[in-house]
């Protein structure tokens, strides 16, 4: 699914927040593999980010399942959006964050 933050039609303050919470990020990588994450969800999800709630992120985690991502990559996937959430917390876009603490998938131990 290929999308640009540009192409999401978000309200100024929702572009104004998706910007800092990439600024937030020092290394260049990390704020390439966040934007890019965060415009998969936006994308998937078809509505404007306070809109968003908690059985979104679970259809796209499904998603994600069935698409075969490891169960790490699912995990870094949604990290990365309870991140841009949690920052939408602090600058009072929503009231909380649709990927709630403790709903991260458990890894099983790596066996060799």
């Amino acid at each position: 699914m290929c999308s640009s933050i540009d192409n999401l039609n978000l309200d100024p303050p929702w572009q104004g927040a998706f910007q800092g919470w990439i600024g937030r990020k020092r290394s260049q990588r990390t704020r390439r593999d966040y934007r890019r994450i965060g415009e998969q969800f936006l994308a998937f999800c078809g509505k404007a980010p306070g809109a968003v709630g908690a059985e979104d992120v679970q259809r796209w985690q499904a998603h994600l399942e069935q698409e075969g991502y490891a169960a790490s990559t699912i995990r870094t996937y949604l990290a990365t959006v309870q991140s841009f959430f949690g920052c939408a917390v602090e600058w009072k876009l929503v009231e909380a964050n649709p990927v709630a603490e403790g709903s991260l998938p458990k890894l099983e131990p790596y066996e060799s």
